[in-house]
């Protein structure tokens, strides 16, 4: 049962990377003019004091534009897997500071995703490609809402506070990480201090940073007297993520990847016999430091906080509870997606022959295409970083999120709404530990069950049944196009869960 968990570590590692792009978006110095300065400049990326990678921000000014170009480069391993994940972005401005257009391009251990963004007067359009994956697809979507800069623009306003001697500020800005949906920065200066950079032991201002897109999560930027970056931290549970200014050779180093997955694995407070059998189980989730966050309702599972940082957790398979009436009216849970691109040819035939002989009944052709991706992806591996519904369709491999990708999209497909939940499932043996909860993917699927809509479990990565009472949900999703921000959530928990077994 290989892929059964710990898929999910990877992605929560990968979208803390991102997330970070949008907190480590690094202040620069301005021309005399005012204008942003040029420059070319080198970050090494650590994961938990190892270099896992690194970061290159490139500003450009070009005939009135302003051209802001972030690169993304991490390794590192799940087990004996090595992942890697190679993010693009790039946003253009004019010197007004009125936006042009933004894209971004993540190849997650699989074939790139690039999403464009062209802004009109009156909207945006939006265009998603995956080279050697169909035409693209486009959309227009509304202005992004309320008042924001543009980056170029973000951080001329933050050196200008600083320089005036601010001690706390904010800012809303678009960072192309997250879509179109603005960031809001929040920073405080601390002190004056010392930061080493390039060897060398240089003055600086120690701010603290607060983001929307990593919602619990603090930075501590150290930026030289033109606001430069030179350092950045953040810490998230147990995961230390840190950038440090350094020079071409230096980030491109070799890099020998970190192991990040067996220190999230979570040893709970006794074994659970016949785990893939149970159909009621309690738990109590505990973090060892800071608060849990709020844990998801589903069709399943109630919750119940105890203290700020302990819920107990009740799940009964038996009969999942009516779903919210607003669901079925929910139109995210039929769309396609860059990661759900179910208007894919290959999805569509998938679906056809997942259900050839299961009737016109919703649950019935659910539970066949749960049945048909557990068989179908058939390279069970922790390999692949994140690769979309039709990537998979095609390779046939992946770990937990890839079925649940893949299984989602198709029931889209077939006119059933769905989401992906994250959590943790138990096993009783991963990455040569016994008897230990990993985190996980699964579908959910809102079907008519005994007359009622419900959410129905089903995990793509079982053989005989379609999920268990060692099903934790943390979390919910429509898997849009900021989806990554579900994942960021969990990055607190990564290494700093404790589970009690109250009764199974």
């Amino acid at each position: 049962m290989r892929t059964t968990n710990a898929g999910i570590t990877g992605k929560a590692l990968i979208a803390l990377a991102l997330a970070a792009l949008t907190v480590f978006g690094p202040s620069h110095a301005l021309a005399q003019n005012g204008a942003p300065e040029e420059h070319d400049r080198w970050y090494v990326v650590m994961m938990s004091g190892e270099r896992g990678g690194w970061v290159r921000n490139i500003r450009t000014v070009e005939n009135g534009e302003v051209t802001t170009r972030s690169e993304l480069h991490i390794e590192f391993r799940r087990g004996s897997a090595s992942v890697s994940a190679e993010v693009t972005s790039e946003f253009v401005e004019r010197i007004d500071g009125t936006p042009v257009r933004f894209s971004m391009s993540q190849a997650l251990g699989a074939a790139p995703v690039i999403t464009e963004y062209e802004f009109g007067p009156d909207g945006v359009e939006m265009t998603r490609s995956m080279p050697g994956m169909g035409a693209p697809t486009k959309t227009t979507e509304p202005l992004p809402s309320g008042e924001w800069l543009t980056p170029a623009s973000a951080e001329s306003f933050a050196r200008r506070r600083m320089d005036a001697g601010a001690k706390r500020f904010s800012v809303r800005t678009i960072m192309p990480e997250n879509g179109l949906e603005p960031v809001l920065l929040e920073y405080e200066i601390v002190e004056k201090t010392t930061a080493e950079a390039l060897g060398k032991v240089v003055p600086a201002i120690k701010r603290r940073v607060e983001s929307s897109s990593t919602p619990g999560a603090e930075t501590i930027e150290y930026v030289d007297e033109q606001g430069v970056l030179i350092r950045a931290e953040t810490a998230m549970g147990a995961m230390q993520f840190d950038v440090v200014l350094a020079d071409k050779e230096l980030a491109q180093a070799d890099i020998n990847p970190p192991e990040l997955l067996v220190s999230t694995l979570v040893e709970p407070s006794r074994p659970i016999r016949n785990a893939r059998s149970t159909s009621t189980a309690t738990f109590v989730l505990r973090t060892k430091k800071g608060e849990i966050p709020d844990l998801p309702e589903t069709g399943v599972q109630r919750v119940k906080r105890l203290d700020a940082s302990s819920v107990e957790v009740e799940i009964d398979t038996s009969m999942p509870a009516p779903a919210p009436a607003g669901d079925a009216q929910d139109a995210e849970l039929l769309e396609s997606t860059s990661m759900l691109d179910h208007d894919s040819e290959d999805i569509r035939d998938l679906v056809t022959r997942a259900t050839r002989k299961a009737g016109p009944d919703k649950a019935a052709r659910a539970e066949a295409m749960r049945r048909f991706v557990y068989t179908y992806v058939t390279e069970k591996g922790l390999d692949v970083g994140f690769a979309t519904a039709s990537q998979v369709a095609q390779t046939k491999s992946g770990d937990c999120s890839e079925h649940a990708c893949l299984l989602s999209a198709m029931l889209r497909a077939d006119g059933i709404p769905s989401r992906c939940v994250s959590g943790l499932v138990y096993v009783e043996r991963f990455e040569g530990k016994r008897n230990v909860f990993g985190f996980h993917m699964w579908s959910q699927a809102l079907v008519e069950v005994d007359g009622q809509l419900r959410w129905v479990d089903l995990d793509g990565t079982l053989g005989a049944k379609p999920t268990d009472a060692t099903h934790i949900a943390l979390g919910v999703s429509a898997m849009g196009d900021s989806s990554t921000n579900m994942f960021v959530e969990l990055a607190p928990l990564l290494g700093n869960l404790e589970i009690e077994v109250k009764s199974t």
